[in-house]
């Protein structure tokens, strides 16, 4: 989801082709840009971000490119859908072995026998022998 914003994309390329054409006619590129944010009716914050963004897409500054960043994002998004796919299979198989292994002691659990003792109260004893002998 994009953020909206209140300045096309052509506003804010002018804009900032305005900074970089003007820069030698002011004392600082801050100067710079406050000039042409008041012309545009933007804040000087937001023009110093659209060039600062500006001068790292073009290489003229370091950090992450916009594309770089775009790129990460759908990264982590197929990371974050991969992992809860993960989740879900590793549920799924777990389910599935506590079936097959709990599934046939719930059909015995109907017919006690000598190893089902145990848990009804009864010793643990070989077929055909007793407790007291």
């Amino acid at each position: 989801m994009t953020k909206r914003s209140r300045f096309s994309q052509e506003v804010r390329e002018r804009a900032v082709r305005l900074v970089v054409e003007h820069r030698s006619e002011h004392p600082s590129r801050w100067a710079a840009i406050t000039s042409i944010a008041s012309k545009i009716g933007c804040s000087a914050q937001t023009l110093s971000n659209w060039v600062t963004r500006f001068e790292t897409d073009a290489g003229r500054r370091p950090g992450v490119t916009t594309d770089e960043q775009a790129r990460v994002k759908a990264l982590e998004r197929d990371n974050k859908e991969l992992r809860r796919a993960l989740v879900l299979r590793t549920a799924f198989r777990d389910h599935a072995f506590w079936r097959a292994a709990h599934g046939a002691v719930a059909q015995c659990a109907s017919t006690p026998s000598t190893h089902d003792a145990g848990r009804h109260g009864f010793a643990h004893t070989a077929p055909g022998k007793s407790l007291r002998g």
